[in-house]
């Protein structure tokens, strides 16, 4: 077999396979329309109103060349002509005997967010109420999407299992106590017209600011205190805001210092007045073979120093006992000095 002097029988099968796909990709291209018969019959039945839809084809056109080509590939097409038995000789207020009859059912569950889903949710959040002039729909926009979701991954808000995007209990304990206009997609879909009437003149950005700061305004205002019910939600530690167990007190700020998953940090870290943290995973004592546990977070915390009898040399190998001693310049991260001098 050939065509136009090339031997299709001596292309091998994904080649011949790619070239009959752009064949009847031409061929649906310019091929007739598909043409069907539809019936959608409302029945009225004590009071309840029921819907049904049947399809029957009436020429396949380019559809044909498509299903075709499936067959040819072993694919079997889905059936367009789904109730395509639906009588189409019906009256309006013609009457029926209907047979009834009833079953025990489960429903099923929605699938979970896999990334792609939720990208495409993310896009699509919120654009019923976003006029059509309006260049960026959704949250987000197609270069920041996947790293909001990266963040919400590292702030432990969702976690991955396999191909799933999970919510974590604390991502679930955060939507219980956020107000619904601040989580829903139609406030994304709000600014975004505001900014639009801004560009063609309508609003002026002194007027948008001011309903920015006046909506932020009173969300804080209403909703300051989270109601009695949620009140302790994210777990209260000794009434520590949320952090685990406290291990002292700041050396920057004097405010308490306490376990997170991650970290140990001044509880006003939250609230940005204070940045003091010594984070578990800290390059300064992964270079000495070490993790910043409780003992030692506590230890230099409360005096400043601390003793390891076997740190690790990255050069050598070798393991050698040193004082840590806490190096804080109070301002951005913490500090590290290692001491030979001193001995316990």
């Amino acid at each position: 077999m050939s065509v136009g002097g090339a031997d299709i029988k001596a292309l091998s099968d994904d080649e011949r396979n790619i070239l009959f796909m752009i064949c009847t990709k031409l061929i649906c291209a310019v091929g007739d329309k598909q043409t069907y018969a539809e019936t959608v019959v409302t029945v009225d039945c004590t009071d309840e109103v029921f819907t049904a839809k049947g399809k029957t084809i009436t020429n396949n056109g380019w559809k044909q060349a498509e299903d075709d080509f499936a067959k040819y590939l072993g694919r079997s097409k889905k059936d367009d002509s789904v109730n395509a038995d639906l009588p189409t000789n019906i009256a309006e207020r013609q009457r029926f005997i209907a047979k009834t009859s009833v079953r025990e059912g489960f429903t099923s569950p929605p699938k979970h967010y896999t990334e792609d889903t939720l990208l495409s949710a993310m896009e699509n959040a919120g654009v019923e109420g976003v006029t059509e002039d309006i260049e960026r729909k959704g949250l987000g926009t197609p270069a920041t999407r996947a790293s909001i979701l990266e963040n919400l991954v590292k702030s432990e808000l969702l976690k991955r299992d396999k191909k799933n995007l999970l919510p974590t209990e604390k991502g679930i304990s955060l939507i219980k106590v956020l107000p619904d206009k601040v989580k829903s997609p139609l406030l994304t879909a709000d600014w975004e017209n505001n900014l639009k009437r801004m560009e063609r003149g309508e609003v002026t950005a002194t007027g948008f600011m001011k309903s920015i700061n006046d909506f932020v305004g009173d969300v804080v205002t209403t909703y300051g205190n989270a109601p009695a019910e949620n009140a302790n939600i994210f777990g209260s530690a000794g009434g520590n805001g949320g952090f685990g167990e406290i291990i002292g007190q700041c050396p920057r700020c004097s405010g308490n210092v306490a376990e997170s998953p991650k970290a140990f940090s001044c509880k006003y870290t939250r609230s940005k007045k204070c940045g003091f943290t010594l984070w578990k995973d800290n390059k300064f004592f992964a270079s000495q073979g070490k993790k910043i546990t409780k003992n030692i977070a506590k230890q230099l915390v409360n005096n400043g120093q601390i003793f390891i009898p076997d740190l690790k040399s990255q050069k050598s190998g070798k393991k050698y006992g040193a004082t840590i001693l806490l190096d804080d310049n109070k301002d951005g991260f913490v500090g590290f000095k290692l001491e030979f001098s001193k001995n316990k």
